[in-house]
């Protein structure tokens, strides 16, 4: 390039800003121009090993002329009609990407992975049905004020196989006593936590370096593997990309609202799960047993 020499990146940095941009457009999540921003910007300080100024103003327009394949289009909202009604060309979008990448790696069942995650509120009764006076308000059921928190992200492989389970209590720190409970069968589990108890980025990048790169590998004996994700911010920062990119680890993002049709771990394996969950607690607040309240140790096996 002429100008070469005046910009901010490297051309390797500059092709690797590419590359990323069309990958994340190809895996069903394109990326916004702040993000693509803020990776060229990483990529520069991580050259320089120190902290550098930001870019300028015009950088992405600049960048944009150098590279006049890509477009800058406005994202557009998901009516939530379509949405319910199973909208076919988002369905059919997903699949024709989920099979390109399938071709074009030659993936097997073992290399195909689903993550999802689910959050549990301890003590939380489910709904049900009851048989009560005509004429009488909804009868309510006794549960624990404190409504405790519990995240849990589970992976399972197209193969059958299970990942360990990553759970993230709502804490300041890490204790001990979340594993006290925990059977010989369990002992795998991998525990964290957050202020608030949600996924945050932090998280997330714990749960790809401590869970999935480790057992996923050992699955696929260190050939490319595909986890699908839903749209989470925190599973397409950079950080969380470029962590898959240099562990061959490939990507693909549920398209938007969808994950009630077509995330398999939402449908099979949580949804049941929590349904089943809050009639145990039912039942435990029914026998008079609750004098204890329900923490997060009642979650786990003992």
């Amino acid at each position: 390039m002429a100008h070469e020499r005046q910009q901010r990146l490297t051309a390797p940095e500059e092709k690797t800003v590419v590359k990323w941009c069309f990958d994340q457009d190809d895996r069903g999540f394109p990326p916004k121009l702040s993000m693509v921003r803020n990776m060229g910007l990483h990529l520069d300080r991580k050259r320089l090993g120190k902290l550098s100024d930001t870019f300028g103003k015009n950088w992405i327009s600049r960048f944009l002329k150098r590279h006049p394949n890509f477009a800058v289009k406005l994202s557009t909202q998901l009516e939530r009609q379509r949405a319910y009604a199973k909208d076919p060309e988002l369905i059919q979008d997903y699949f024709a990407k989920l099979s390109g990448v399938i071709r074009q790696y030659g993936l097997k069942a073992d290399q195909i992975f689903n993550m999802d995650e689910k959050g549990f509120m301890i003590g939380l009764a489910a709904r049900a049905k009851l048989l009560c006076h005509r004429g009488r308000q909804n009868p309510h059921v006794t549960h624990d004020e404190k409504r405790e928190l519990i995240m849990i992200i589970e992976m399972i492989c197209w193969n059958g196989s299970v990942l360990s389970p990553f759970i993230i209590n709502k804490e300041a720190g890490h204790y001990l006593g979340w594993h006290s409970n925990l059977s010989e069968e369990n002992k795998d589990y991998q525990f964290s936590y957050s202020a608030k108890g949600w996924t945050d980025d932090k998280l997330a990048l714990e749960w790809l370096e401590k869970v999935f790169e480790p057992e996923s590998w050992v699955i696929c004996s260190g050939q490319p593997r595909l986890p699908v994700f839903n749209g989470h911010g925190s599973h397409i920062t950079y950080q969380f990309v470029s962590y898959c990119l240099s562990h061959n680890i490939l990507l693909l993002c549920l398209p938007s609202r969808s994950t009630h049709v077509l995330q398999p771990l939402d449908i099979g394996l949580f949804s049941p799960y929590q349904h089943y969950y809050g009639i145990e607690v039912d039942n435990y607040v029914r026998s008079g047993k609750n004098i204890i309240v329900i923490k997060s140790l009642s979650f786990f096996p003992s």
